[in-house]
Parts: structure tokens; sequence; C-alpha cells
């Protein structure tokens, strides 16, 4: 193959800088909307969402996949050990920044990680249920196991919700 010429950088002052964020997106700072004070109401109707949209995802994937009865089911049980692994870590999360009174970094770090293992996990399972022809074609979106977290993770995640969430610069 032929080997492309070495490119050389841009001169510093030909480099554009970043913006800090697109003119249209509010930022936390600037938002009165992220001042409010987060309701029971609102929990519930975040939760609802999330149920909803796992089992809107359930049904496309049924569908457009043309599962077998047996394959559903073996799909419910990936996410339900998902959503209990990612219920557990929420858990460990709400309890350890309640008992410090704060959140830290680096537990919301541990967390991230731990949400990540879970879909990692999944998605290599769902690719033992579904054979790769049946997977061909399918819009990788609707196999996504991060469109099939349950509400529960929601409704302890909301435990912190008085709480100031670290910074991440």
């Amino acid at each position: 193959p032929a080997s492309l010429p070495p490119v050389s950088p841009a001169p510093p002052s030909e480099v554009p800088s970043a913006p800090t964020a697109p003119p249209d997106v509010e930022t936390p700072a600037s938002s009165a909307e992220n001042n409010r004070e987060i309701t029971e109401q609102d929990i519930e109707e975040a939760r609802t969402l999330v149920e909803t949209r796992r089992a809107a995802a359930m049904a496309a994937l049924e569908e457009q996949a043309d599962l077998t009865e047996e394959q559903s089911k073996a799909l419910t049980d990936i996410f339900d050990k998902m959503n209990a692994q990612l219920q557990d870590s929420a858990d460990d999360l709400v309890e350890h920044s309640l008992q410090q009174g704060k959140i830290e970094r680096r537990d919301m770090l541990a967390f991230g990680a731990d949400v990540l293992d879970a879909a990692v996990v999944a998605e290599d399972s769902i690719h033992t249920v579904l054979p790769s022809q049946q997977i061909e074609g399918l819009d990788p979106e609707l196999y996504n196991p991060l469109n099939f977290v349950g509400g529960d993770t929601v409704s302890s995640l909301a435990r912190l919700r008085n709480m100031e969430v670290p910074e991440f610069k």
C-alpha cells in the first residue's frame, strides 16, 4: 500500500479553540431548571419513562429480530441480571454517599465502571442467545443493553437528589 505523506500540526495560532458548550445548550450553571427541587412526582415520572422505554425496546427487539419464546425469555433473564447488578451498584453508591454526607467523585466513577461492566456482560450474553445471522441487519441500538435499564435504579439514585454532585474538570 502507498504511504501517506506526513501531516504537520497546524501552528498554534491556526488551531481553533474549542467552545465550552454548544451555543444552543444550557450549561448546568446557567439553567434555572437545574436549581429546582426534584419532587417525588419527578422521580416517579423518570421511573415510568425508563420502564416504558424498556418495554418498548423489548417489544421492538422481539418484533424486528423475530425472537422465539425461548430467546425472549433468555434475553429477559439477561436484562434482569444486568438490572440486579445495576441496582446493587446504585444501592452501594447511595449508602456510601449518605454515610459520607456527600457524593465522592471516585464513587461516581466506580459506579460508572459498574454500569459499563454490566452492559458489556449483557451485550456478550445477548450474542450467545442470538446467532449472528439473526443479528445481521439489525440496528445495534435494538439490542443495546442500556435500553433495558429498569426503573428501580432510577428510584435508588434519586435518594441522592439533595446532595451536591462533584464537578468533573
